[in-house]
């Protein structure tokens, strides 16, 4: 994830000790984040999310079941909380910043925080293993992508119960953004390769395309007329911890022509994804040759 300035960049590390911080003037490693030895060694250090309002950042532990805060002035650890579920992944949260939603992997369902305790008030049942989620433009429901169900979960995030399971069929979904731009959201699809394209409106599916195989993070440019897609390629035959027969590839996607328009190179399994707030950059890592690669974007 990109810092809200622009000046940095943070990398969670699924197989390390916290966070790494990248400062983008000169692109080199700034700081190395970690919590108390207690619960930095046990790694698996999935997602980070940045504050543009309290100048924090936090990372989701899935081995724990904590989520770990920094301060991003002084980059100085602040403390550890309960997530209050079980193999937590993505956090995201809404408009104001004052509530943050977590996916619980094995738990089957989101915890919902307020920020300013650091206060767990509740969490909500899934059909599924959740992963990505989207706050709706308006602020009223959640958007979440079911991994094992291949529903979509809207909450209702005043009621705080799931209102409805939009059903794509078998699939397994991974990540969701919503566009404000046009009222649309993008759910991608692991399992068929595909992206999937929602009418807010009328939670009615408008299209499905077929990008690549295993079709990961999926992130909206800084202007949300571009969805930059992530595909790993197809696995090795002893599964997606070794390398596969073919690189992965981060698609370009144009939303007003609806289309693919461009691809590049993606190393060994692209995963993680991130857009400079500015719509300058795009960052992606390379997940099993354990680097980070940042392309700088041109009109």
């Amino acid at each position: 994830e990109f810092s809200p300035n622009g000046d940095y960049m943070a990398v969670a590390l699924l197989d390390g000790s916290g966070v790494e911080i990248y400062s983008l003037g000169d692109m080199q490693l700034y700081k190395r984040l970690k919590p108390p030895d207690e619960w930095s060694e046990k790694k698996g250090f999935v997602e980070t999310v940045f504050f543009e309002t309290r100048n924090e950042l936090w990372v989701s532990q899935m081995t724990t079941g904590l989520i770990h805060v920094f301060n991003t002035e002084n980059w100085k650890y602040v403390r550890s909380f309960d997530c209050g579920g079980t193999w937590p992944k993505v956090i995201t949260l809404n408009s104001n910043e004052d509530t943050a939603y977590v996916s619980n992997w094995t738990g089957k369902d989101i915890s919902i925080i307020d920020t300013e305790n650091y206060e767990v008030k509740g969490t909500i049942p899934v059909n599924g293993i959740p992963r990505g989620m989207s706050v709706s433009p308006d602020q009223k429901f959640l958007y979440v992508s079911n991994f094992t169900s291949g529903d979509i979960n809207k909450i209702d995030i005043g009621k705080k119960i799931v209102v409805k399971n939009i059903d794509l069929g078998d699939g397994a979904l991974r990540h969701i953004v919503v566009s404000e731009e046009d009222k649309k959201l993008y759910v991608s699809d692991m399992y068929h390769g595909t992206v999937t394209v929602l009418n807010l409106k009328t939670d009615t599916v408008e299209r499905s395309f077929y990008v690549g195989s295993n079709i990961n993070t999926i992130k909206l440019g800084a202007d949300g007329n571009i969805l930059f897609i992530s595909s790993r390629g197809h696995n090795s035959t002893n599964g997606y911890l070794e390398k596969g027969p073919e690189f992965g590839k981060i698609f370009v996607y144009d939303i007003e022509s609806k289309r693919v328009t461009d691809w590049t190179w993606g190393g060994n399994q692209p995963t993680g994804l991130a857009v400079s707030p500015d719509g300058s950059m795009l960052a992606f890592t390379d997940f099993l040759d354990h680097r980070v690669e940042i392309y700088r974007l041109h009109p």
